[in-house]
């Protein structure tokens, strides 16, 4: 396919540029060095940066290659929600499309990155099993019932009830023996992820705009920062009693994302602020500190910040600096083999 967009990035360019001097270039805290020799704010292309190549690319069983979800996003996701962006950043009155626009875009910022595909690979990891489980005991029930009506067996995969993102397929076959057997495969990675993400943005997602949302401003003097995972769900109990596990829906838990150095998205579930307001200094350093915690591999700032240094403190380790980056440069090879490959199930066999 011609024009086919290989260089995703998980963090929009055009996002990024609010808090860029010139357009161009951005200034970038890495958490993760591979020596002390590396300054520890640097600017850096906005076009060279918070990408992977094909992140979102999709492989389908004959090898084509697909870039559908990155054009999605860009066209009912990005384009419509930094235009929301800049009218609250230049404090012009958004309308009710303003706020649905920008709360979609804080759903993609919090699954879209690379930190929630190794969150949703490590859940993966320990639901699935349960869930495989589960679909072989229904489809075994699915067998018996046939069996007892006198009925057809399903032979194309199926959706176990509970599998909402239709990651399990399973398949019946009936032997000669009279026996049926049960094939269950599922395959975890960047087509799982896409699959998931897509569900929800097209989805409950949808609902954030039923939150009241408010923009708010660092206290004078200050600035936020913003990174590769700019998007919190916060629960908040006191300053070492946080986590960021919350839910898009869950009450009490806050929802923050930058768009600006001057501006803040946010929202507390369940409570309504003023649609504009200014944050004391001690909640904004708070929630700059917040902020370096959840980022990943990268921090974003309009200007070199001492407390992000001190907030979150880089790891200096050329092992896991070179592992990390020989990952992610065989990610297109290894992700597509992986959706590529035909399933091979081990059955369970059904003797009723």
């Amino acid at each position: 396919m011609s024009g086919l967009s290989h260089d995703n990035h998980f963090v929009p360019q055009g996002y990024l540029r609010n808090w860029s001097d010139d357009g161009v270039n951005v200034l970038a805290y890495r958490t993760l060095v591979p020596h002390e020799r590396v300054p520890d704010w640097t600017p850096r292309s906005i076009r060279g940066i918070a990408f992977r190549r094909d992140l979102y690319t999709q492989v389908d069983r004959q090898g084509n290659e697909s870039d559908a979800f990155e054009q999605w996003m860009a066209t009912e996701i990005e384009t419509p929600a930094l235009a929301a962006i800049d009218r609250a950043i230049h404090g012009r009155r958004l309308a009710p499309d303003d706020w649905k626009h920008l709360s979609l875009f804080y759903a993609a910022q919090d699954v879209r990155t690379p930190s929630n595909f190794l969150e949703c690979m490590e859940r993966w990891r320990e639901d699935l099993p349960g869930l495989i489980q589960r679909t072989l005991a229904e489809s075994v029930e699915r067998i018996q019932q046939a069996s007892r009506e006198g009925t057809a067996l399903p032979v194309q995969p199926v959706s176990p009830s509970g599998d909402t993102s239709g990651s399990v397929d399973v398949t019946i076959q009936r032997e000669k023996n009279g026996s049926s057997k049960i094939y269950a495969s599922v395959t975890t990675g960047r087509a799982m992820w896409v699959q998931e993400m897509r569900r929800l943005l097209d989805g409950i997602a949808k609902g954030l705009e039923e939150h009241k949302w408010s923009i708010a401003r660092p206290a004078p003097g200050l600035e936020w920062i913003t990174s590769d995972h700019p998007a919190l769900k916060l629960n908040y109990n006191a300053p070492t009693e946080y986590d960021f596990g919350g839910g898009w829906g869950s009450r009490g838990t806050e929802l923050i994302l930058p768009i600006s150095p001057q501006h803040l998205l946010y929202t507390q579930i369940g409570s309504k602020a003023a649609p504009r307001f200014t944050f004391s200094a001690e909640k904004t350093q708070e929630l700059r500190k917040l902020l370096a915690e959840r980022a990943y591999r990268w921090i974003f700032a309009g200007e070199p910040l001492d407390d992000v240094v001190r907030f979150r403190p880089r790891v200096v380790d050329a092992a896991t600096f070179q592992a990390e980056e020989l990952t992610w440069q065989s990610w297109h090879r290894d992700q597509s083999a992986s959706e590529t490959r035909p399933t091979r199930p081990a059955p369970s066999e059904d003797k009723a």
